[in-house]
């Protein structure tokens, strides 16, 4: 029988299908951007969870402390988005694949007792093949980066918080110090 942990690991392996936005041209034909589509798509996520939590509604797969705050599904939701409309790709997209695959590590690592740098040096192999094979950044850019992002998404993901949560921090904290990072180191970074 298929349990809300399944449903939730699930969501997160399969969630960086949404990075097809990407493969999309900026404009889709003459009146449509990708840009219009993504706002209309958030929109419409976001408003399917005001109308859940309005009604009280818990779904399958949510945990119980999520059916009065919004759910870790929409707030990976708009993590995402901010990503998307702010964030160079070559920082979205092994953040995005660091969060969906490392965030269900942790649970695991969590359950079994193991340390938490068996996530930690999953995600930086991760992100740092994902910049590998997109090539971005030089070799110490891309060292540096996948150190930055996954001691970073490995600090945001433990504490629990109550109305934030890490399905949105492991999305927005590391890009937001790569952001940061990119932005201190100028053109080397832009390699």
């Amino acid at each position: 029988m298929i349990d809300g942990t399944q449903i939730r690991r699930f969501f997160h392996l399969a969630s960086p299908i949404f990075l097809v936005y990407y493969l999309f041209p900026p404009q889709l034909s003459v009146d449509v951007t990708r840009y219009a589509i993504t706002f209309l798509a958030v929109g419409t996520v976001m408003c399917a969870e005001l109308a859940r939590i309005g009604l009280g509604l818990q779904l399958f797969g949510m945990r119980a402390y999520e059916g009065d705050r919004m759910s870790a599904y929409a707030q990976g939701t708009l993590g995402l988005f901010l990503g998307l409309m702010f964030v160079d790709p070559r920082i979205v997209i092994p953040s995005m694949v660091g969060m969906a695959w490392i965030d269900p590590l942790c649970a695991t690592a969590r359950q079994h007792g193991w340390p938490r740098a068996i996530p930690a040096v999953a995600y930086f192999a991760l992100y740092l093949s994902i910049v590998t094979i997109f090539g971005a950044h030089d070799w110490p850019i891309r060292i540096l980066f996948a150190g930055l992002a996954s001691l970073t998404a490995i600090a945001v993901e433990g504490p629990i918080l109550r109305y934030v949560d890490d399905d949105f921090l492991m999305l927005v904290a590391p890009m937001a110090v790569l952001t940061v990072a990119s932005l201190v180191l100028g053109p080397v970074a832009s390699v």
